[in-house]
């Protein structure tokens, strides 16, 4: 018998070298006993750090394979979303989120994958951050670092060393203008320390573009490191705290989302799956902070046993 809320989708891409994404996510869902499906938004040769890398892209493959799903009445209890290749691979994704919202109540975790450390990933522009904005709008949490919530939200940094550069021309031509014209392609800084108004500004502006619930990571507030939640019909929202380890993995992001959407979907509010995502987090990366070679991630299958939701 199949388990209540027990199908989960997976619309992220596989690496062949590197414990990230498809590749990490997969082992964590099904050690927690979720049935475990996926949708590879495209092959990657190796995690993006290592500078050099290619990318096949699966869209044609990803239309072809939803009408197929369509016919055959596959559904799924949650969908998880990462990293986008393209425009109309987003208009895809977003398009059957919402449909399988609308028909089965699906929950859609969505982890906006375009940037970090100040800046947007290789290959990745501007362009990218408005469809993704739209994909957002699907999720019933959204789960960016907090480079990509600014890029989201278009959420001005004031100060010295401490500003979001204006738009460039394309983006100001778009039909999103209004929202472009306060983001750009970099950040001055990514440690950057954001006082209480600030992260007021972008958890608000998040729910603005339609997300329910709010889960920021790599946070600094006023000089500490933290994780932000802001929950749906609620005011405000609570920053989890943390020391940070000076360590910087390649997946981890995916290992975390995977972590807090298997707990929500057991049933656990968002404000605890987060500190428990956030502690089987500190416990992976302080055993391998001595790993030579971060970029390949963290060999996941190793640590099942001590994952728990």
């Amino acid at each position: 018998m199949e388990s209540q809320n027990n199908k989960i989708l997976l619309v992220y891409d596989l690496a062949g070298y590197g414990k990230v994404a498809l590749s990490v996510m997969i082992p964590i869902f099904s050690h927690l006993k979720f049935e475990t499906f996926n949708l590879p938004t495209a092959l990657v040769s190796n995690t993006f750090d290592y500078g050099k890398f290619d990318i096949l892209d699966t869209t044609a493959y990803m239309r072809n394979t939803i009408g197929i799903w369509d016919q055959l009445g596959f559904s799924f209890d949650a969908i998880c979303t990462g990293f986008i290749a393209s425009k109309e691979q987003s208009q895809l994704v977003t398009d059957y989120c919402r449909r399988h919202k609308e028909r089965n109540g699906a929950k859609v975790f969505v982890d906006p994958v375009m940037a970090d450390n100040g800046y947007l990933y290789n290959g990745v522009t501007f362009e990218t951050v408005l469809y993704l904005r739209e994909l957002c709008s699907t999720a019933d949490v959204v789960l960016p670092n907090i480079t990509e919530a600014c890029f989201l939200t278009g959420v001005k940094v004031k100060g010295e060393e401490r500003v979001l550069l204006g738009a460039s021309a394309a983006a100001a031509t778009t039909s999103a203008s209004s929202a472009a014209s306060t983001t750009s392609a970099t950040l001055t800084r990514h440690r950057l320390s954001f006082s209480a108004e600030e992260i007021d500004s972008i958890v608000a502006g998040l729910k603005d573009l339609g997300a329910k619930n709010v889960v920021i990571t790599s946070a600094n507030l006023e000089g500490r490191s933290c994780t932000i939640v802001g929950k749906e019909g609620q005011e405000g929202w609570r920053p989890f705290y943390y020391k940070e380890i000076p360590a910087q993995f390649a997946g981890t992001g995916d290992t975390f989302t995977s972590l807090v959407a298997s707990s929500v979907m057991r049933g656990n509010p968002l404000e605890e799956a987060v500190p428990k995502a956030m502690k089987v987090m500190e416990y992976l990366i302080s055993t391998n902070f001595q790993n030579e070679d971060k970029y390949k991630g963290i060999p996941i299958e190793q640590y099942l046993d001590s994952i728990k939701i």
